[in-house]
């Protein structure tokens, strides 16, 4: 019987856990599409943060086409103003 206990509060424990783990969880969606970038500069950056090195810029309006997404920092979108933490993966 304590053995049965002691597996149901580990249970409750695990599912505890990945309850709020799900909530800040990264997910990498993958499907192909294109955009335009905004009217301005874009970095490329090596990592998912503001802080990681740029790689590589793309200018204004400049159409590019996209492997997938995941969510990261967040940053101000340019039409809406509203955070955003999505993060794009450049096809290569």
């Amino acid at each position: 019987m304590k053995e049965r206990k002691h597996f149901i509060v580990c249970m409750f424990l695990l599912f505890f856990t990945f309850s709020f783990i799900g909530v800040q969880k990264i997910i990498a969606e993958e499907v192909e599409f294109s955009g335009t970038t905004a009217p301005l500069n874009v970095n490329v950056r090596e990592a998912k943060s503001l802080n990681a090195n740029i790689v590589d810029v793309i200018p204004g309006n400049t159409k590019v086409s996209f492997k997938g997404w995941e969510y990261g920092e967040a940053v101000k979108d340019y039409w809406t103003g509203n955070l955003d933490s999505l993060i794009l993966q450049k096809e290569k």
